[in-house]
């Protein structure tokens, strides 16, 4: 039996960059954070994430989806409805952005997607 958050299975999520389109052969979501003890936002039920780091594939009984965490007031990613949702385990805070973040060792944030040769 799965894990439940305000009546409906809690998702895996895997936080992608702005942009994308497709995650774990599924089509990336945009999420808005929904504040503790919302369970609706404009007649939208919250949907129960768990936000993952690892590359899995299936959680708690579903395929993980990617997703965006939408925080400029858009109502619509990817050709679908904004979802809000609330972060059982994790947090929607470390959404990545997709911008160079340089420190005093030149990191680069995604450098796991870079090609080196």
């Amino acid at each position: 039996m799965s894990t439940l958050f305000n009546d409906q299975p809690v998702i895996g999520v895997r936080l992608v960059e702005d942009g994308a389109v497709m995650h774990n052969g599924r089509r990336v979501i945009g999420v808005v954070a929904a504040d503790d003890g919302v369970l609706f936002i404009d007649n939208l039920r919250v949907l129960g994430v768990d936000v993952l780091d690892d590359d899995a594939v299936m959680h708690n009984d579903y395929p993980v989806l990617g997703a965006v965490l939408i925080e400029d007031g858009r109502t619509l990613y990817n050709d679908q409805l904004v979802i809000p949702a609330h972060a059982v385990t994790g947090s929607l805070d470390d959404a990545p952005d997709g911008r160079l973040m340089w420190g005093a060792s030149q990191l680069l944030w995604g450098a796991d997607r870079l090609i080196w040769s």
